[in-house]
């Protein structure tokens, strides 16, 4: 997926020295959903968004990337790298 596959909406709130961004697939899904008023309004305030939808979007992404995070933990201690870090110092990493 490339960066035109993507439209760049900025929430209007600053955090860190950026504005936080919530990037949005040109083709959104809309749906109704009944979700308590003061859980959402505590999620907006704790992370700066002003926007229902931003805040939903980004607890979602946050789903998804704590499951991933569990997959690969799952696979500590079964995957083995075997190579030699003075061999890899040694080798040209120069593109041709």
């Amino acid at each position: 997926m490339s960066t035109e596959d993507f439209v760049k909406r900025p929430t209007g709130s600053v955090a860190f020295g950026h504005t936080k961004c919530i990037y949005y697939y040109l083709i959104d899904m809309r749906t109704t959903l009944i979700l308590p008023p003061g859980l959402v309004e505590q999620a907006q305030t704790s992370l700066g968004f002003t926007s229902k939808t931003d805040t939903v979007i980004f607890a979602l992404r946050e789903v998804v990337r704590r499951a991933r995070l569990d997959e690969l933990k799952s696979l500590m201690g079964k995957v083995s790298f075997e190579f030699d870090p003075a061999d890899l110092r040694k080798k040209d990493r120069r593109r041709p």
